[in-house]
């Protein structure tokens, strides 16, 4: 007759070892999981950062930061920043020359009687009133913004114009 039968209620070692097993197995299964689901939040925090640094650079310190050739460094909390400006070669046809203005006519001595009447409006300067081309005003430069948080860095490029020197 078998144990079982003669009314032995219990596991055996055996059975015990194996369901301890199963459940280390699974355990482990489950950690992995909740790791890799802790990072991937991580990274995803990081580039949500990154994402709203850059956004904030682009929309309201821009102005600032690229005025002119050159680099400039920051940093909003655990995030860093760099803003790079370099000027873009484009290629523009050469700006027109410029003629000269034409010389004024040669103004009289008005008569007594007439100057107070005469209230006509004088030429203007020769050079002195030609404003530059405008295009010989703005200086197009490429703005790089590089913002680095624990992961891979975020890079975003755009153009604008600044005041040429």
């Amino acid at each position: 007759m078998s144990r079982r039968a003669r009314g032995d209620a219990g596991f055996t070692l055996v059975e015990a070892l194996v369901a301890v097993a199963v459940v280390a197995a699974v355990s482990v299964a489950l950690q992995r999981g909740l790791v890799s689901t802790r990072s991937a939040l991580l990274r995803s925090d990081a580039v949500v950062a990154a994402e709203a640094t850059a956004r904030d650079i682009l929309e309201n310190r821009l102005p600032q930061l690229a005025t002119e050739v050159g680099e400039r460094r920051g940093a909003d909390g655990a995030v860093l920043w760099t803003v790079t400006s370099e000027a873009l070669d484009l290629p523009f046809p050469p700006p027109p020359a410029l003629k000269p203005a034409p010389a004024p006519p040669p103004v009289r001595a008005p008569a007594p009687a007439a100057a107070a009447a005469s209230s006509a409006p004088r030429a203007p300067e020769a050079a002195a009133d030609v404003d530059p081309p405008p295009f010989a005003r703005w200086l197009p430069l490429r703005v790089t913004i590089r913002v680095e948080t624990a992961g891979a860095p975020l890079v975003v490029e755009t153009v604008r114009l600044a005041r040429a020197p």
